[in-house]
């Protein structure tokens, strides 16, 4: 993997109790990444906010068309419903950038929960 950055993480924090320490992270209201790469590029990207414990997690990416985009979600998505440590109600948006049309198209997801009894 080498390194392990997000584009952007927004937390919410307070002080700690105790002089000279970090403040604590109460909270991760938004974990974000772009990439404008390919397939490949997108995936390697999204990946890394499968891991992340925020309440909405956010994937900017190209495509060139609407239906491009659905299939790229499409595709992440499998990778999200794969991971064993998702927890009902991760939240994920989607924000394609489509050059033909000069605009976004959205999508938000809501994970549900694994079925635990499945076989691995």
């Amino acid at each position: 993997w080498g390194e392990y950055l997000l584009d952007v993480l927004i937390l919410r924090t307070r002080d700690s109790d105790i002089d000279g320490q970090p403040q604590v992270i109460l909270q991760s209201p938004l974990a974000a990444e772009c990439e404008w790469g390919d397939l490949v590029c997108v995936t390697h990207d999204f990946r890394k906010l499968l891991l992340i414990r925020a309440d909405l997690r956010l994937m900017i990416f190209r495509a060139r068309t609407t239906a491009e985009a659905l299939e790229t979600i499409d595709h992440l998505l499998s990778y999200a419903r794969a991971y064993r440590r998702c927890e009902n109600g991760d939240r994920y948006v989607f924000a394609a950038y489509c050059p033909s049309a000069n605009s976004f198209f959205y999508k938000q997801k809501v994970i549900p929960p694994r079925n635990r009894g499945a076989p691995h």
